[in-house]
């Protein structure tokens, strides 16, 4: 659920291609490693199929597609994030309360900007 939020903030739906911008030393280690990379990274459905199963590429991409298509703002993307991580989905743990109370901390802030 995470990983498909965060390459949901990352894709450009016009030319249907996940997008990073490199800098700092994730930019030194990649000219290290290839000479000539460029700053920005275009991953498309064919390159990621290469390294996926092609079906899961597929899949992925209509996910992502979906998602975009719903215009959520980065700053919610986020939040939906948070809210995922502290979801304890039943399970028994440690300080639970602790992990519900931060859910619940972000459930509301989610709420509060959905209301206005």
């Amino acid at each position: 659920e995470v990983f498909i939020l965060m390459m949901t903030m990352c894709f450009e739906k016009t030319k249907q291609v996940f997008r990073w911008g490199l800098g700092g030393t994730d930019f030194a280690t990649m000219t290290e490693w290839k000479s000539e990379t460029p700053k920005v990274v275009e991953i498309n459905e064919d390159e990621l199929s290469k390294n996926l199963d092609a079906k899961i590429g597929k899949d992925f991409f209509k996910v992502v597609n979906s998602l975009a298509e719903l215009k959520i703002p980065g700053h919610i993307i986020i939040l939906l994030i948070l809210i995922c991580m502290f979801t304890r989905d039943g399970i028994l743990m440690e300080k639970q309360h602790k992990i519900d109370l931060a859910r619940g901390h972000y459930l509301q802030l989610l709420f509060r900007h959905t209301k206005t």
